[in-house]
């Protein structure tokens, strides 16, 4: 379908926008100032905008985007404007944010919010957590949102959410849900349908104010299930199982320790196998995944082949020199704006001395929310033999676009991302896919009954027997 087409479809469907009064609005100039100044980033700093797309259709994307401008002007207006645009780059780290200030302002001034916490396989959606009043079992599978079909919001929010696949768009659609059905106008109370089983259940949802979802995760539970990183150990089995959930975190002498005391214990405990789960875990920074996989490397190891680098007018004024270089070294500095520059990466990390490292077995479970860095590590791990790597392909891509430069939109004031680099995958090749495990299991999310780490488990402690 042509992009003018997927618009058209996405308006009638879905954004049928009943906040007007709610939103602070923008003076059209404002607005289409704001597309100005995306697209030309956009084209200045992006290594490739067309690998996905054809030149054609992204230059007629910012007449469609004034065009809806001008029907809502206002931050959500033109999120709604010029996310199509964005999303049809078809790169997991080029975005614009769904936190309108709009948004922001009814969230913070006590407005109620879709309750409900939903895990997407097979355009399914599955009910994990629930912030409301009313009971709504957990497992139970949601089937439609006031009127509109699951199936139905999810074809619709593809064509603005950002992502490499259809799988990554799901799992971004589940993090920003919320968000999503405030912009297309869908308010409290929200009525559902869902099924267990054979059974068909229509409810009721008054909605949730975020101090109950906040209050939630910084409950025990929320706190257990939402932590940065946690190991769990089966003495009997000798397995451990390392949960990790992202690579950005704080505190990274915290973390130094936590691996020691890692070590210590699985050495402590006579621990044969170590399960590295990154299922849920969409990235953050290469130097603290690289130091995980470093903890039980036999093998020398590097995350990448190849890195190009597109140089840049707006990121080296926005940067400044000293933090330019940094990021993308004196030589790009250097560079003609507008060109590119490649490097073959040498870095390779070599293996610590085996008294320093585990030294049992090691297996990385990925899946559809495996993005950016945990896809990399994976990758890494992979290529270098270090690991075998089961469960679901990542959701992200192994060679990928990345290395993110943020910005704000003068007037709508949207946060903005775009990748200034190409990064390519250890063992080379440029195929656009994850990573594809060498053991397939059947997905299923930590926040519900663990069928696929259970069998994981299960199959460890059958082949260590």
């Amino acid at each position: 379908m042509s992009r003018s087409g997927c618009w058209e479809t996405f308006v009638h469907y879905l954004f049928v926008f009943v906040a007007a009064s709610m939103a602070g609005t923008l003076a059209g100039c404002d607005s289409r100032d704001d597309l100005t100044i995306l697209v030309d980033t956009l084209e200045d700093a992006h290594p490739d905008l067309f690998f996905h797309e054809s030149r054609v259709s992204f230059d007629r994307a910012p007449a469609l985007a004034r065009s809806a401008m001008l029907r809502n002007p206002s931050s959500t207006g033109t999120f709604r404007a010029i996310a199509p645009l964005v999303s049809g780059i078809g790169d997991g780290h080029t975005y614009v944010s769904p936190y309108t200030s709009d948004y922001v302002r009814f969230r913070d001034h006590g407005g109620l919010l879709f309750p409900l916490e939903l895990h997407v396989e097979d355009a399914r959606a599955s009910v994990t957590a629930n912030y409301g009043p009313g009971a709504v079992p957990e497992a139970s599978e949601v089937t439609s949102i006031n009127g509109a079909s699951i199936a139905r919001l999810l074809a619709n929010f593809r064509r603005i959410e950002n992502g490499e696949t259809p799988v990554q768009k799901d799992w971004n659609t589940t993090q920003d849900l919320r968000e999503l059905l405030w912009i297309g106008g869908f308010r409290a109370p929200f009525v559902i349908t869902r099924r267990s089983g054979s059974v068909s259940t229509r409810q009721t949802l008054s909605g949730c104010t975020i101090d109950a979802i906040h209050r939630s995760d910084e409950s025990e539970v929320g706190l257990q299930r939402f932590a940065d990183y946690r190991l769990t150990l089966d003495a009997t089995s000798r397995i451990a199982v390392l949960t990790v959930h992202d690579f950005s975190f704080d505190g990274v002498d915290k973390w130094h320790r936590f691996l020691l005391t890692m070590l210590h214990r699985l050495r402590q405990h006579r621990i044969k196998s170590l399960v590295v789960d990154v299922r849920e875990n969409t990235g953050g920074n290469t130097e603290r995944s690289d130091e995980l996989l470093e903890t039980f490397a036999k093998h020398g190891f590097r995350d990448f082949s190849n890195v190009t680098t597109k140089i840049s007018r707006v990121t080296k004024t926005a940067l400044g020199h000293d933090r330019y270089a940094e990021i993308y070294g004196e030589d790009a500095w250097d560079a003609v704006d507008g060109t590119s520059i490649s490097s073959v990466a040498t870095n390779e990390v070599e293996p610590l001395a085996p008294e320093r490292r585990f030294s049992g077995n090691v297996v990385i479970v990925t899946g559809s929310g495996t993005f950016s860095t945990a896809a990399i590590f994976a990758a890494a791990a992979q290529d270098s033999r270090n690991a075998l790597i089961w469960g679901h392909p990542s959701g992200g891509f192994a060679t990928l676009y990345g290395e993110v430069f943020s910005f704000e939109l003068p007037h709508s004031k949207l946060s903005i991302g775009v990748s200034t680099k190409y990064l390519v995958r250890a063992a080379g090749g440029n195929a656009a896919r994850g990573v594809i495990p060498d053991r397939t299991f059947r997905e299923t999310t930590q926040r519900l009954h663990d069928t696929e780490l259970d069998s994981i488990i299960a199959s460890i402690a059958r082949y260590s027997k």
